[in-house]
């Protein structure tokens, strides 16, 4: 499978090597992982793509086809019919149908090849992924299993003409040994090029879906032709036309419930799925009393009601009542709740003869891990306390001067929180650096990019090594007229920087389609939010709405924050045609309108976030200086975030929009988002 041949033209560059430094697991440690693809392989000529067709068709006119790209779809094809991936001597062979062999060392360095060519391996549970690059050229080969059958997924990116991408689909040849099973590592997934997502349906904050709702999807790869609907395993839908969205009847009453998306080619081939869990419920681990009341008929006794919120994943081991420090009464009888998650309500029972207005009670909750919690409330005055239902909120809050710059440092006095027409008490104000960020980082790798790619790449790696803490968090997704997500969740920065010098700007821009994909990573994770989207904010390969990134960014409390470096006309100097043809002459066209200046603000505004405008065509020290300065701002915004939290009154289930104003004169909140979890 030597597709060294394939970027052999004379006119390119002499290779360089890329320097990943990617923190993936070599071969020689995972071999096991990818020991499900070993094996020989003969292609699916019904559900893979033709190359040479696929190429044909980015041209208006196909005889007028880059010469280069066509060679190069052929060469692809002549080598796709047969395949045989094996690890020996702590080496990863692959050999195509032509019997050329590619041979990777295990330790994930770089070979060059006799073309100038250099190819790295790295490793994910279950998937192989081989890069090929040469300046100017990244091929990106992916290999995972799907359904049986082994997908091949080639991606072509260049400077001077359309990306590519096939599908190629393997069956096992006769003579291939037993599959291995594949780990249960859902992770796997994340190294698999994107083809479906869902856009979780629209909830408040807090509540819990049930009845009919509908459900949308973002489509990554272009090729899908249809959409299956599934939950709880059993197909509900399938629609054979965009939009894919269908409504579904959800569950009465609420209840957790998997939803599922599988998407096929117009062929029939398999392309991609998606999963996500509705209602599920994970709270912080917390104990609180939330009624006291008489035991009758002759108040000897009070009931004491307890509500334990038990995170997903641990037990529930016992709750112990207290009168004063007298230990009284111990309920331990938890193991019919599991270890499942969510709200357990616990009764004890207290003396309440002679009660001084000194005597309280208070209730301990241990998990089995060992984790321990208490409430304490005093009994005199509340015994005819009602039963109120209540539950932990978290809202991450941004307060501002007059002057616009963030202020952090403030406490649970310098806040009020107004629920249904109630003041409730922040119980807990943490600052930024007590709970960990999660940045997502979109970047418009678009040809219009290309002026200051360079420049923008280098500061962007240094913000991310500057601005992220030891326990912090972060992911790429890079757009043209595709979306790609570069690099899952890290804490890795050389990891993230390496991943940045991967990108080649080419191709058209679907912003919008980038922003939703990259708000739908975050997913569960706990901690605050924020993405950063570098653009220059023209829009013309979208197939989501605006609306639809902007509403999803505020209900799940993620601020976006725009770099927009975009221009109202740009010259292409010596460009080439919508054909691939050299123009001969500067080409003058419209960057954009002023609608999609105008649609980024409101959405930075709708989300809370903002939108910084940068000249493209400043002097490059100038520019330099422009990008640092609004990274340095982002930075500043993301280290004076406050995370508020307070009890609600709120039934489980039902949404909650609480108002919160900052009570020192001079200051602002400039905006309160929802966080579903803080661990």
């Amino acid at each position: 499978m030597n597709t060294a041949t394939t970027f052999a033209s004379p006119h390119l560059a002499s290779s360089v090597l890329f320097l990943l430094g990617l923190t993936s697991p070599t071969f020689g440690a995972t071999d096991a992982s990818i020991a499900a693809l070993e094996g020989s392989w003969i292609r699916n000529e019904e559900v893979s793509e033709d190359p040479v067709q696929k190429t044909a068709s980015l041209w208006r006119d196909p005889e007028r086809a880059s010469v280069a790209l066509t060679g190069l779809s052929t060469s692809l094809a002549e080598r796709m019919g047969r395949l045989r991936i094996s690890v020996e001597g702590g080496r990863v062979r692959l050999r195509n149908a032509e019997h050329e062999v590619v041979e990777l060392p295990e330790d994930g360095s770089a070979v060059a090849d006799q073309y100038g060519n250099r190819h790295r391996a790295s490793v994910l549970p279950g998937t192989l992924e081989i890069e090929t690059a040469r300046p100017g050229w990244l091929l990106i080969e992916t290999f995972y299993l799907q359904s049986g059958q082994l997908h091949r997924v080639i991606e072509v990116q260049s400077e001077r003409f359309p990306n590519l991408r096939f599908l190629t689909v393997y069956e096992r040849s006769g003579d291939a040994p037993p599959m291995a099973t594949l780990p249960a590592d859902d992770t796997s997934r994340f190294a698999r090029p994107a083809a479906i997502r869902i856009v979780p349906p629209r909830r408040g904050h807090h509540e819990l879906l049930t009845g009919r709702v509908e459900v949308e999807t973002l489509i990554v790869d272009r090729t899908i032709g249809s959409v299956e609907f599934l939950l709880d395993g059993r197909r509900r839908r399938r629609i054979r036309k965009p939009p894919f969205r269908t409504p579904l009847n959800l569950a009465q009453p609420p209840r957790e419930q998997a939803l599922e998306v599988r998407a096929y080619s117009i062929r029939g081939a398999f392309v991609g799925e998606d999963r996500i869990v509705l209602n599920r419920i994970d709270p912080r681990f917390g104990v609180r009393i939330v009624a006291v009341t008489p035991h009758e008929p002759d108040g000897a006794y009070v009931d004491v009601d307890v509500r334990v919120a038990v995170p997903r994943g641990a037990g529930l081991e016992r709750v112990a009542f207290y009168r004063n420090e007298q230990l009284v009464e111990t309920v331990d009888d938890l193991a019919r709740y599991g270890a499942t998650g969510g709200f357990r309500r616990v009764r004890g029972s207290l003396p309440a003869l002679d009660l001084s207005q000194q005597d309280y009670v208070r209730v301990t909750a241990s998990l089995v891990d060992g984790r321990e919690l208490e409430d304490a409330q005093l009994l005199e005055g509340v015994t005819f306390k009602g039963e109120v239902d209540v539950q932990l909120v978290h809202l991450q809050v941004l307060v501002v001067e007059a002057e616009g710059a963030p202020v952090g440092g403030l406490t649970a006095a310098d806040f009020r929180i107004v629920e249904d027409g109630e003041p409730k008490a922040a119980e807990e104000v943490q600052q930024a650096g007590e709970v960990p960020l999660l940045l997502g980082m979109a970047i418009d790798s678009s040809a219009s990019m290309k002026p200051v790619w360079n420049q923008l790449r280098s500061v962007a790696g240094t913000f991310l090594e500057t601005s992220l803490a030891a326990e912090d968090r972060a992911f790429l997704v890079d757009f043209d007229e595709s979306i790609r997500l570069l690099q899952p969740l890290t804490g890795s920065t050389p990891t993230l920087k390496a991943r940045l010098e991967r990108l080649i700007p080419n191709g058209g821009t679907a912003l919008n389609d980038g922003i939703l994909f990259s708000l739908v990573q975050y997913e569960n994770e706990p901690g605050r939010r924020a993405l950063i989207v570098v653009t220059d904010g023209m829009d013309i390969d979208s197939r989501s709405e605006p609306e639809q990134a902007a509403g999803f960014a505020e209900r799940t409390g993620i601020p976006i924050y725009f770099i927009d470096l975009g221009r109202d006309r740009i010259a292409l100097v010596n460009g080439h045609t919508p054909d691939g043809e050299s123009a001969g002459a500067s080409l003058m066209r419209t960057a954009r309108s002023g609608d999609h200046v105008l649609r980024m603000r409101q959405q930075a505004q709708q989300s809370g976030g903002r939108l910084f405008g940068i000249d493209p065509e400043l002097p490059p020290p100038d520019f330099l200086d422009e990008v640092r300065q609004v990274f340095d701002q982002i930075r500043e915004d993301l280290r004076r975030q406050h995370v508020l939290a307070y009890y609600s009154n709120r039934p489980v289930g039902a949404a909650i929009e609480p108002g919160v104003q900052v009570l020192r004169d001079g200051l602002t909140v400039k905006s309160v988002l929802p966080l579903d979890r803080v661990d």
